[in-house]
């Protein structure tokens, strides 16, 4: 009799073991059916271009993403820290291409590559165009999503969009759920501005005709001074971008001045984007670090961009300066300047506004955001550093007509302490 009770007893020992296998195993299948096409992390950087067709294999499904005249690198702004597959214009016929073999909804993220915005892509679906979308810059993420609901197989492919030009674009991200299996969609990627800080892509200043023989701008969204000498803001063109987008102009050093410097405190990497003014190539700019001549460049004309990159990191404060027109009035254009901070966890972000000395409330928020005690300003910021919004001397600040998002919010107490804050608008 024991020992029938022990075989029985083992028998379904057995079976509670084999009904959590699986169990287990549903789960496995359905975590399988959310495909993640790439993220690209799990890539090594590739320096060059890979003009012959080259296969990724996905995860968790081994399905090819084959990709011609691409490479893998580290991800800017929009895909800011991660990896990213960076494809050619169609000039070179770079593409990715995947296919599936039962789809219920395909979304692919996509940014641009330089700050100029005239990047481009189309996206289409066994071979027909489903998408496309142009003038983008690097700043700008773009999400496409759409059901396609199809148990055959379905071949997406990703291209850029102007047929004339080699000018890249980035694939970040594609996700696609599979047919008949409803699994909640996680939340993309988004793009971290809480560990670096933009000095300037100048959009929240106004166009001045003249320049200025000494002028201070604060960066965004830190508040770091950028002063100028013998300098103005203008509308960008060729490498400068075009479209709307500002930079400053710096004239040469005949006239007193023609120099732009600014301060930080401590920097991982510093990355200044400079361009020529003129259709000749006869521009020259310098930049001085700790007034110590760094680097020259020489021979720039407004399609020619350059970009100045310090990846000696510091704890102490470092000063950099630029310089432009070698000795003569010739101006040349600063696009854009980024410091990535040498210790993301120094970044003050509040995140429990219940210990901070001055917080706003409600957070989300729809249409009105008070602050604890008076502020002496408010400033809100776009998550690519413009700003969008700002208050002074108040009790509350009106954010109704914000777009649903998150936004940086830096408040400024009467007594001077700045803190950080996250916001997001419903």
């Amino acid at each position: 009799m024991k020992t029938q009770l022990t075989f029985i007893f083992s028998i379904l020992m057995c079976l509670s073991l084999s009904l959590q296998l699986n169990a287990q195993g549903n789960i496995e299948d359905d975590q399988s059916n959310y495909w993640i096409l790439e993220n690209f992390n799990q890539f090594d950087i590739e320096e060059e271009w890979n003009i012959l067709q080259k296969n990724y294999k996905t995860y968790p499904n081994n399905i090819n993403l084959s990709a011609i005249f691409a490479n893998v690198e580290q991800g800017f702004d929009c895909a800011y820290g991660q990896k990213s597959l960076r494809i050619r214009g169609l000039e070179e016929n770079g593409a990715a291409e995947f296919t599936v073999p039962n789809a219920s909804w395909v979304r692919i993220y996509i940014t641009g590559k330089q700050k100029a915005a005239d990047r481009g892509v189309v996206i289409s679906i066994n071979g027909e165009e489903v998408f496309r979308e142009e003038g983008f810059d690097r700043y700008k993420c773009i999400e496409f999503a759409q059901k396609v609901d199809s148990e055959e197989p379905v071949t997406v492919k990703i291209t850029a969009a102007d047929e004339t030009k080699k000018d890249p674009i980035v694939l970040y991200y594609v996700e696609v759920q599979k047919y008949g299996i409803d699994i909640p969609k996680e939340e993309a990627p988004q793009p971290s501005t809480e560990g670096y800080w933009i000095y300037e892509d100048f959009l929240n200043m106004e166009v001045e005709a003249d320049y200025n023989t000494t002028k201070d701008y604060l960066s965004a969204p830190n508040n770091i001074v950028l002063s100028a000498d013998s300098a103005s803001i203008e509308l960008g063109e060729g490498c400068s971008g075009g479209g709307g987008k500002k930079n400053l102009r710096i004239r040469g050093r005949q006239y007193v001045g023609g120099s732009v410097e600014f301060k930080v405190p401590n920097a991982k990497s510093v990355s200044i984007n400079l361009t020529g003014k003129s259709t000749l190539l006869d521009r020259t700019v310098q930049v001085y670090k700790n007034n110590e001549l760094v680097k020259t460049f020489n021979n720039l004309d407004r399609t020619t961009c350059v970009e100045f990159l310090d990846e000696e990191p510091s704890k102490s404060e470092v000063i950099y300066k630029i310089v432009g027109g070698n000795n003569t009035d010739k101006p040349v254009a600063i696009t854009s300047i980024y410091v990535e901070k040498y210790d993301f966890s120094d970044i003050d972000i509040v995140e429990d506004v219940d210990v901070k000395p001055i917080y706003f409330y409600p957070n989300p928020a729809k249409d009105v955001i008070c602050f604890n005690e008076a502020i002496q300003s408010a400033n809100v910021f776009e998550l690519n550093g413009r700003l969008v919004a700002k208050a002074n001397n108040a009790l509350d600040m009106n954010v109704a007509n914000l777009s649903s998002g998150t936004y940086i919010v830096q408040l400024v107490t009467k007594a001077g302490e700045v803190t950080t804050h996250k916001l997001v608008k419903e």
